[in-house]
């Protein structure tokens, strides 16, 4: 397919933000919609060459610099492998290459760190060639199209002008695999991050220290092989797959020998907290538990979740035997210890099963205001669009259904459908206003989905209990009040599981289910997705055969019959 080539006349911000510009005058199309201020900046040429073409002048490249740098340091510590040559094709464009035009020179991507790989893999960062065909089949080459021509331009916040750099357009130079991973990391994040503007900055900072690592470029480049496709076709095919499986693969072995080491505690105070922060940021990070749920099935998923489960211990300050203070993780911690610790309550949540941790929470609106004030620089709302504020009130429920007594403390039950309309939920004024009402919307489908939890899991309620019919009510309303589209529909389906096992009505479940399953990931067998939406199917079916409304120990029999855990 010919990629058709960018105008040389567009205003500034089109070419900073890389995208086509209609040209418009005084104002391009693109930029009025945006709402950004439009100009255009053409090249002076002196009286004597105007016999030249009028160009504007091109977008700043603002960290040449740091190129320039990190082109030194790949050559230096490369200097014994010979580069393979850019593409003719590579070298004549003049702008940030699209994922799919980065996906047809990845032959030019050597000297990296990649002796530990299995030979399957070493074509995805060297120039090994592969049996398998580049490109999509061509059912499949079809919809990847289809849907990147839709999203081609759908940036309307701007992600890939502050995540991408543009490439040095020489041959034989290895300096441009850090702009194909920082535009994979930007299509990744707009489509799988709630709020990508949020934290693009830190991910292309954190991106760059990777790259210039040589024990992390590897790992980095893979991961932005499985994100360029997962960005472009919303699934990661046969050829991504063994990416995936050899970094999951990489943290169960990191896992393993850290765990089967001594604590080193008692040798250097404080060593052995920080030995098991190491492997979680270098191991279980964000980007591959992300990844891994679309990829494979949730009794995988699991299964990585209680495998690092001894390191995320260790790297906690409570010692042996003592409950962990969720509201510490979350406001204090590093990234990937507050992600585990997220992720472990929302697990629960979603399939029924136990935390893998006995969390203590002291919960009151004073916590929650506190915590929305130092989102900030914590939390995790941003990634998934679950406020933290409900994560922290998700433990304590649990907490207390385990104490006798506390399902039938109507004071107790009163106290939190008090709290529960209180609690703040930040509100971003940043970026596209449509995609702000979403965000919105989707954080107040999270409050409805608390109170039928509340309900169903602590005070044992079924789903014709008026209490659970008025709040199912609720966010049937407000879902069936947002235009369906991928965002918010993707930040939508964990509350939609919830509010699913009280759903009663045929017409209900019919839009929930058009809903989910309008997402492609959703619609992939065998990945935690798929798996997760396939528990509410069960309840439904089992309720239906056995002539009963749900109750929410049906989520977890579900769990269990879909994933066997």
């Amino acid at each position: 397919m010919t990629m058709s080539r960018r105008s040389t006349t567009g205003c500034t911000a089109c070419k900073k933000r890389r995208k086509k510009c209609d040209e418009g005058k005084p104002q391009c199309q693109r930029c009025l919609t945006s709402r950004i201020p439009c100009s255009y900046d053409f090249i002076e040429y002196p009286s004597s060459v105007a016999h030249l073409v009028q160009r504007t002048r091109p977008a700043p490249r603002s960290v040449a610099e740091l190129l320039a740098s990190l082109s030194r340091d790949l050559a230096s510590s490369n200097s014994s492998n010979s580069a393979l040559p850019v593409s003719p094709n590579l070298s004549e464009t003049v702008d940030v290459l699209s994922p799919i035009h980065f996906a047809s020179h990845q032959q030019s991507f050597s000297g990296l760190s990649s002796s530990r790989l299995p030979p399957g893999l070493l074509q995805w960062v060297t120039g090994v060639s592969r049996d398998t065909p580049t490109q999509p089949t061509s059912v499949t080459s079809q919809v990847a199209w289809s849907f990147h021509d839709d999203c081609e331009d759908y940036d309307p916040e701007g992600i890939h002008a502050v995540l991408c750099t543009a490439p040095t357009m020489h041959r034989n130079l290895k300096e441009n695999t850090l702009p194909f991973v920082l535009q994979c990391y930007a299509q990744w994040a707009i489509v799988s991050v709630f709020e990508p503007l949020k934290i693009a900055h830190t991910m292309k900072e954190q991106v760059v220290q990777q790259f210039s690592s040589e024990d992390t470029r590897t790992r980095c480049i893979l991961m932005a092989n499985v994100m360029e496709m997962f960005g472009r076709q919303l699934v990661v095919d046969e050829t991504r797959l063994p990416i995936v499986t050899h970094l999951t693969s990489e943290v169960r072995a990191s896992c393993s020998s850290f765990i089967a080491l001594w604590p080193s505690e008692s040798l250097v105070p404080g060593l052995d907290k920080q030995n098991a922060m190491r492997i979680l940021d270098s191991t279980l990070e964000v980007r591959i538990m992300t990844l891994q749920i679309y990829t494979q099935p949730m009794a995988a998923c699991i299964q990585l979740m209680e495998e690092a489960a001894p390191v995320f211990r260790r790297a906690c300050s409570e010692p042996p035997g003592q409950a962990l203070n969720l509201p510490n993780i979350l406001l204090e911690s590093g990234l990937n210890l507050r992600h585990y610790a997220s992720v472990d309550v929302m697990t629960s949540t979603l399939t029924g099963r136990p935390t893998f941790f006995k969390y203590y929470v002291p919960f009151s609106l004073e916590l929650c205001e506190q915590i929305l004030q130092s989102q900030e620089n914590s939390g995790l709302r941003w990634l998934h669009g679950v406020p933290d504020q409900f994560i922290i009130m998700i433990a304590w429920i649990n907490s207390l259904c385990e104490i006798p007594g506390a399902s039938t403390d109507l004071g107790l039950i009163s106290r939190i459908e008090r709290d529960l309309p209180q609690i703040t939920i930040a509100v971003g004024h940043q970026g596209d206003s449509a995609l702000c009402i979403g965000r919105m919307a989707v954080q107040e489908c999270w409050r409805y989905s608390m109170f039928i939890y509340l309900y169903m899991a602590l005070c044992g309620a079924n789903a014709s209990d008026p209490r659970v019919v008025r709040a199912q009510k609720g966010f049937m309303r407000l879902v069936k009040g947002i235009k369906p589209g991928r965002n918010p529909d993707a930040f939508l389906v964990s509350p939609m599981i919830i509010a699913g096992i009280a759903t009663r009505k045929e017409r209900d479940r019919d839009v929930l289910r058009e809903r989910v399953l309008n997402l492609r990931e959703y619609t992939t067998p065998h990945t935690s997705g798929n798996d997760a939406w396939m528990q509410v199917e069960e309840v439904w079916a089992r309720t239906r055969v056995e002539g009963r409304v749900a109750v929410w120990s049906d989520l977890r029999i579900a769990c269990f019959t879909i994933s066997g855990k």
